[in-house]
């Protein structure tokens, strides 16, 4: 009876609560303690966010030796849980699935080491000394731990730190780091990781970073030599570029695609661009001024919109796989050149070679001979660097040349770059971009004008060049025929006709460009881009040659 009353007393509520507010100290000094899976959380602020990729294997090690070496542990308060102190997130999570999966007490209780609490700043060094220790962090995640760390200790300080200075201090108290891998981390973390979050989870490192930061700072210091005030400023230009290619980010892409915004903006050929980009790249010292105007192919007919502006294909056109930009419409028609219409079998005239030259044109000052380089008029040498791209690399700048040359000679709405509408080729291997007017009126357009015709078929032409017959992979509207102008029309002596014509083209446009003796004119830049076209489809041919021993 007297036991039964012991038990009872021991039992009773005032006993319980007396008991449970009793919270003995936490240890000064390390300490080993036994703590179970349930008083044990990880550290929430692990600079570490994507999974080990070793993880596989330690649970393997953990499952068959059990965990030779237990987490360090502390806390801020005794009533606070355990808390993982420098290193050992992985190692939890393992413990944790594996007691779900053997309920093996091995894996629930675990004796670890108790460090007394310090400070936030020294639990986040902590664990960044422990994962470089372990390595194969992703730097994006190094990147945001500097960050971090820097603005705790200028809060410390109550006074922004340099980066030299943040070197040391980091140094100091645990983590080696010298200036120049911190600026790094810094840049990453402060102006790109805003806008490529995605690419830099993915794994780009400090060479991806250095290169994008060299291309940036070329890109700027070019843009701010040739834009004008009434220019968008370079900041709002980058960002819109790469946020766009986020996700499957390539370097060499995000570098064309640039360059191409750039000279879309300023109204000038990719090929000068480019040309001055590399310049600057380089060191060589050239006048950097911004890039001739390109002017629209000589009109041939009367002045008349473009289908673009119809209101009766605007639904049409908004599904097209192509981005539409303005057209450009001539302003002047010339008289030396007889028009020939959709009904016409067979042409009546052929294009004169002295075209009219405005007022303005003839008392223009002629420029300096070392405005004008060589290289930029398609001397070879200039193109030596086709060989050192991929050919992905070849095809999107082709794409880029074909699209930017199409929007300035009012053909935007009937070229594609090869990307935008999953135009894979045969093994991979086609010219960058696709040719094909998407509705019937817009063929109308372009059979209306002799300028549109030899443009559009020099540009199918070159769409073709690595185009295997058998090839039947290019979707819907984009599919195109022997003839595409010549679609059910019953014109085939009129299509046939200009497919010869079209490879003279640039031939025609060198010829204007002698007459007018002008080399700052329109029809220098559109001669550089037809240039670069041919010899980035010339190097693609050659090289499907040699590695797959045919050219069709």
């Amino acid at each position: 009876m007297a036991s039964k009353d012991f038990g009872s007393m021991l039992n009773k509520p005032h006993l319980q609560a007396a008991e449970n507010t009793v919270v003995p100290p936490d240890p000064r000094v390390p300490t080993r303690v036994r703590v179970t899976l349930e008083q044990l959380i990880p550290y929430d602020g692990n600079p570490r966010k994507s999974k080990n990729p070793d993880y596989d294997e330690i649970k393997e090690s953990i499952r068959n030796r059990g965990l030779d070496h237990p987490p360090n542990i502390t806390r801020e308060k005794p009533t606070d849980p355990y808390m993982i102190k420098d290193g050992g997130n992985t190692r939890l999570q393992i413990l944790n699935e594996l007691w779900e999966e053997t309920q093996e007490q091995r894996f629930y209780e675990l004796e670890c080491m108790f460090h007394p609490w310090t400070d936030d700043l020294d639990i986040l060094v902590g664990h960044m000394v422990e994962n470089e220790l372990r390595g194969r962090m992703l730097f994006i995640e190094r990147a945001i731990a500097a960050s971090r760390i820097k603005g705790m200790l200028e809060k410390l300080d109550n006074k922004e730190l340099s980066i030299r200075e943040s070197s040391k201090r980091i140094t100091s108290i645990g983590w080696t780091i010298d200036h120049s891998a911190l600026a790094q981390l810094l840049y990453s973390h402060d102006i790109l990781f805003p806008v490529i979050p995605e690419a830099f989870w993915s794994g780009i490192g400090r060479d991806s970073v250095k290169k994008i930061r060299k291309l940036l700072e070329t890109s700027r210091k070019y843009w701010d030599q040739v834009s004008n005030q009434d220019d968008s400023q370079f900041e709002d230009i980058w960002p819109r570029v790469f946020t766009a290619l986020d996700g499957g980010f390539d370097i060499d892409e995000a570098e064309n695609k640039l360059t191409s915004e750039m000279a879309l903006l300023l109204d000038g050929p990719i090929t000068t661009v480019r040309a001055q980009l590399q310049a600057i790249t380089e060191g060589v010292d050239i006048p950097i001024k911004r890039p001739s105007q390109v002017e629209s192919a000589p009109a041939i007919s009367e002045k008349k919109p473009t289908p673009e502006n119809k209101a009766t294909t605007q639904g049409a056109l908004n599904q097209s796989p192509t981005v539409k930009s303005e057209p450009l419409v001539p302003e002047e028609t010339s008289d030396n050149v007889v028009e020939l219409r959709p009904d016409s079998t067979t042409p009546t005239d052929t294009f004169s070679t002295e075209p009219e030259i405005n007022e303005a044109a003839k008392t223009a000052p002629p420029l300096q001979t070392q405005d004008i380089q060589e290289p930029e008029l398609g001397a070879p040498s200039s193109f030596k660097y086709l060989l050192e791209l991929t050919t992905e690399e070849l095809q999107g700048m082709a794409g880029d040349t074909a699209v930017t040359y199409a929007e300035r000679h009012n053909l935007a709405f009937c070229v594609a770059r090869a990307t935008d509408v999953g135009f894979h080729g045969q093994d991979g291997w086609h010219s960058g971009f696709v040719v094909y007017p998407p509705n019937q009126e817009q063929l109308d357009f372009i059979r209306d004008d002799l300028g549109y015709v030899v443009n559009y078929q020099y540009l199918f032409q070159l769409s073709i060049a690595l185009r295997s017959s058998e090839v039947k992979e290019v979707p819907q509207p984009w599919n195109t025929s022997p003839h595409p102008l010549n679609q059910d029309r019953g014109h085939a002596e009129f299509t046939d006709y200009f497919s010869i014509k079209a490879p003279n083209v640039r031939a025609f446009i060198l010829g204007m460009m002698l007459h007018d003796d002008d080399p700052a004119s329109g029809h220098t830049p559109a001669f550089q881009m037809l240039t670069e076209l041919e010899a980035i489809i010339g190097v693609l041919m050659n090289r499907m040659m040699t590695e797959q021993g045919r050219l069709w």
